[in-house]
């Protein structure tokens, strides 16, 4: 999305303040979100993930955003070249300044855009990185230069929608940018459209409906680990919604979904929950093999997340190491299939 002299990338909507000043950054449009139940809502209006681009020759910088509720991390990037992390302050205005390196003037061009370079150095990336974060973007001006979107040809990455749980949303990484599938689209030259629902990933029809009529290259469905709550047949149907909805729609995709990770919840000596585990990685299973498509594709969540040892201390969410190691995998087992 253009935005005056910005891309808001990830964003989904913006509504105006009431003063009419600045924009509240959404990843879902409130179509959607307004069809969540209170949960999922507030996990539908968090923003992490979201980015603010722009490109602009200025030697000063200044961005001016404000966190609403609490106080927000930005990590900030020249292209892929990481340059501070700050905080912004809940409740008032907060003017950044940004200077670029004088070092990039002194490399040569095709150094610094080698093959595995999505991003100019020149892209200034503004991404927010908190998981209960929700902010206001005012303006963002330069000293003695113009400020404007980055062009295409400075953005060269595959388009990727990423759906799941607080874990795709990036929980007990050290950022959201150092989440597991931060380091995989790193690895797969990919953006990635971070629709994680922390809690609150239950396949709703509005969700399946969106993300079907949403632009993306490839989509990840990570599904299952918050609707251990609900009966396994409503799981069953929603699940079937979601994968026969989007892949008829977009048959000419790829499109994968991953069976549940490993956690508390399989490891434990609960029969009912092992049995349920079971059964949803089972039901997810028969969903991809009854399309029989080549371009849509079953990963096995233990083949993503392979060891207990790249769990946090809750056995549920990956720790900081566990989603650079999962990253990993996962990028190794989507490029198979996008090399081809």
């Amino acid at each position: 999305m253009i935005y005056r002299n910005v891309e808001l990338f990830n964003v989904e909507e913006i509504r105006e303040t009431s003063d009419k000043t600045g924009i509240f950054l959404s990843r879902f449009p409130s179509e959607v979100t307004e069809t969540l139940k209170s949960g999922g809502a507030v996990a539908a209006k968090c923003c992490a993930g979201c980015e603010i681009r722009f490109v602009s020759g200025a030697s000063i910088i200044w961005l001016t955003m404000e966190a609403v509720i609490s106080d927000v991390k930005l990590d900030i990037y020249c292209g892929e070249h990481q340059y501070k992390t700050v905080n912004i302050e809940a409740g008032k205005k907060n003017t950044i300044e940004l200077r670029q390196y004088d070092v990039f003037s002194n490399i040569d061009e095709d150094i610094l855009l080698d093959k595995n370079t999505r991003y100019g150095h020149n892209v200034w990336r503004v991404c927010v990185s908190s998981p209960d974060s929700r902010v206001i973007f005012y303006d963002v001006a330069g000293l003695d230069g113009i400020v404007r979107p980055p062009m295409q040809s400075e953005c060269n990455a595959i388009r990727w929608l990423a759906y799941g749980s607080s874990i795709t949303y990036g929980i007990a990484a050290q950022s959201a940018f150092n989440s597991y599938i931060q380091h995989a689209a790193k690895l797969m030259k990919a953006e990635v459209m971070n629709k994680g629902m922390a809690g609150s990933c239950r396949c709703e029809k509005s969700i399946a409906d969106y993300i079907k009529n949403t632009t993306w290259d490839i989509l990840t469905l990570e599904l299952g680990v918050n609707m251990f709550t609900i009966k396994t047949k409503e799981f069953k149907k929603r699940a079937e919604y979601l994968i026969n909805s989007v892949y008829t729609a977009n048959i000419d995709k790829k499109i994968f979904v991953i069976t549940p990770f490993m956690s508390f919840y399989s490891l434990g000596n609960d029969k009912d929950m092992l049995d349920k585990f079971a059964d949803y990685t089972r039901i997810l299973k028969e969903a991809v093999a009854a399309i029989n498509s080549e371009n849509l594709i079953l990963i096995n969540g233990d083949d993503i997340l392979d060891s207990i040892s790249y769990l946090d201390a809750d056995l549920l969410h990956p720790s900081s190491y566990g989603h650079v190691r999962m990253g990993e995998n996962l990028a190794k087992l989507i490029l198979q299939y996008l090399e081809k």
